[in-house]
């Protein structure tokens, strides 16, 4: 179980540049990680995370690269993926000022709408290439708002669901300021 609450957001310009006081708390057999810090975006990838508490920490991310630097230490450590790196935690947020959540631009493409209630779901298909390690995923708004997002598996088994909650209107978007998130651990992942 994941919780992450949004406390403070700044923008400089537009949603492109922006800051959020972001506390973080994860819960798994019945142990709890406090995270508290600072989140700097700049569009299209640019991610800088200053961490406070529990340790001193700043991560620099950059599209196929993150830096993790510890002050304290002096000691740094450089992460290259193939791929574009962007934390879950961080993509909540992005993800949440995108009307589709960004996934369009990640190269899914969506397959089926339907409403229950008050809520539109959405469902998308990843690009061909990633269907062998992505499934589907599915996204429901509530008054373009993002309320609900799960990733399964490439065989239908649901591996994450996050659930958006206090949403602040900043801009023409919303963002959320509460999301909390459950993972399957029998998928592997």
């Amino acid at each position: 179980v994941l919780l992450m609450f949004v406390s403070e957001i700044s923008t400089f310009e537009s949603l492109s540049t922006f800051s959020a006081k972001v506390e973080r708390k994860f819960v798994e057999h019945h142990k709890e990680e406090f995270v508290k810090g600072t989140i700097y975006y700049q569009a299209p990838n640019k991610v800088v995370v200053e961490v406070d508490t529990p340790i001193e920490q700043v991560m620099a991310i950059t599209d196929k690269a993150m830096l993790i630097y510890y002050p304290n230490a002096r000691k740094a450590f450089r992460i290259k993926s193939k791929n574009p790196i962007t934390p879950p935690f961080i993509q909540s947020i992005i993800g949440a000022m995108k009307a589709d959540y960004g996934l369009t631009e990640a190269g899914y493409t969506m397959i089926k709408h339907e409403r229950k209630e008050d809520t539109l779901y959405t469902y998308w298909n990843p690009s061909s290439k990633m269907k062998k390690v992505l499934g589907i995923f599915i996204l429901g708004t509530v008054d373009n708002k993002i309320v609900y997002a799960e990733t399964q598996t490439p065989d239908g088994k649901s591996v994450a669901r996050s659930f958006y909650r206090n949403h602040l209107k900043f801009e023409d978007s919303y963002i959320p300021l509460e999301v909390f998130s459950e993972f399957d651990d029998e998928s592997g992942l």
